[in-house]
């Protein structure tokens, strides 16, 4: 299947996995769908069925799906005349894995989490899962991150050098394993001792919300934990709303619809429209005050830097002074580095040393620019007045050679006449004597 994203979805979505890959996988901003609601709702159908791999291309990376326990399957609708069983979703879900693989598709590459709500429609027998040999039967181990390998990698912390947090792994790890599938459970029926988690599938596939920390409301004043994501349920999610909370560290989890613009509210680095390359000839970006967002921009522009503290990824300063891109490298003060933020929490608390900085430094900034207007007036002045000084004296040089000339040819000719008239005055004069 071809990807539906466009060219100004796909770019900015790819540059923001770039971007981040060194953060750990806990704190990444995963767009969640609930396939129950936002895609299927009733319309069970055979034409939706074939559209099922739809929301991991068009952006989606953690799935929410809904299983239905009837009698000796796993099936993906609640009524009990289904054909489209998990076995089938898995199917699809391989084909996209292998779509997107690095060695197939590293642009597309990424970690898709797949969440498992189960539920008993016989509710008078209880069922043990065996979800894990209908996984395996499509997909490679190899391409799992299992909690087992996550007890390893925290045993082996030396592993995870570029985590900011060692509970979970960087994306940039996951990538480099090649795994690209990770399965949790979500909600089920466990309360009602309905169903039982095989030994298998406890191997497999995380614990119930081990990898969810969902709410329907969340503070911005406050970090957001590990695994936390913001539901849509009561309210559907605007572009605005959602935005706001992607702005502030959260991942939404979409119930009610599958649009575009859903994946485009999740884009937390880049304008809309953006980047604009021009052909390359804007190489660099900068950050607009009043949105946040980033917009291309010429790398000779002067522009003032920003600087993250080395120790730590959430303090932002800028500098007094405007830079180009090659004189920014070193223009960060001691203990600072030219950096840019890596998740939408760190542009937010860029965006906030901004406006700090021009509350503080705008007036001295503003005397700064008329001084250096002056300075350049002056300079200029200056300039001219040498300049003028120059070509008075080389004009007046030239005036007084010019005028030596002709009082030298002046003379000469007086003289050559003397000498012509005078010599037989005197020879006549002598003659008198």
């Amino acid at each position: 299947m071809t990807p539906p994203l466009t060219g100004n979805m796909s770019l900015p979505l790819r540059i923001q996995r770039d971007i981040a890959v060194n953060v750990t996988i806990n704190q990444f901003i995963w767009p969640a769908l609930d396939m129950s609601t936002a895609f299927f709702g009733s319309n069970y159908t055979k034409q939706r069925f074939s559209q099922i791999d739809q929301p991991l291309w068009m952006g989606y990376k953690r799935i929410i799906l809904d299983l239905y326990w009837n009698s000796s399957h796993w099936q993906l609708c609640p009524t009990l005349n289904c054909s489209f069983t998990f076995t089938d979703y898995v199917l699809a879900l391989n084909r996209y894995l292998l779509s997107t693989e690095v060695t197939t598709d590293p642009t597309q590459t990424n970690l898709i989490t797949l969440i498992l709500n189960l539920h008993n429609n016989n509710n008078n027998s209880a069922v043990t899962t065996d979800l894990s040999s209908i996984i395996l039967k499509s997909v490679s181990p190899f391409r799992i991150y299992t909690p087992s390998n996550l007890t390893l990698d925290r045993v082996n912390a030396t592993l995870l050098v570029h985590a900011s947090d060692l509970k979970w792994p960087p994306l940039l790890y996951i990538i480099k394993q090649k795994v690209q599938l990770l399965i949790g459970f979500g909600d089920t029926s466990l309360s009602q001792d309905s169903v039982t988690v095989s030994s298998h599938d406890k191997a497999l596939i995380f614990g119930q919300h081990a990898l969810s920390n969902t709410v329907e409301h969340y503070n911005c004043q406050q970090d957001p934990t590990s695994w936390s994501f913001v539901r849509d349920a009561q309210v559907p999610f605007t572009f605005n709303t959602s935005s706001d909370l992607v702005r502030c560290g959260y991942s939404p989890v979409f119930t009610h619809s599958t649009s575009s613009s859903d994946i485009l509210s999740t884009i937390w680095s880049w304008e809309i429209d953006q980047p604009d390359s021009e052909d390359g000839a804007k190489r660099c970006a900068s950050i607009n005050q009043s949105t946040g967002r980033w917009i291309t921009s010429d790398c000779a522009d002067t522009l003032r830097v920003a600087c993250r503290l080395a120790t730590d990824v959430d303090q932002w300063v800028l500098t007094d002074t405007a830079y180009n891109y090659d004189r920014s490298l070193t223009a960060c003060p001691s203990n600072y580095i030219f950096d840019i933020p890596r998740q939408p929490r760190q542009n937010l608390y860029l965006l906030q040393a901004m406006q700090n900085a021009n509350l503080s430094h705008g007036e001295k900034g503003q005397v700064e620019y008329l001084g250096l207007i002056k300075t350049s007036v002056v300079a200029g002045v200056i300039i001219l007045l040498l300049v003028s000084i120059f070509t008075w004296v080389k004009c007046a040089r030239l005036w007084r050679n010019r005028n030596s000339k002709a009082r030298k040819a002046m003379v000469k000719a007086m003289l050559s006449r003397r000498e012509y008239v005078t010599v037989p005055v005197k020879l006549i004069f002598r003659y008198r004597i």
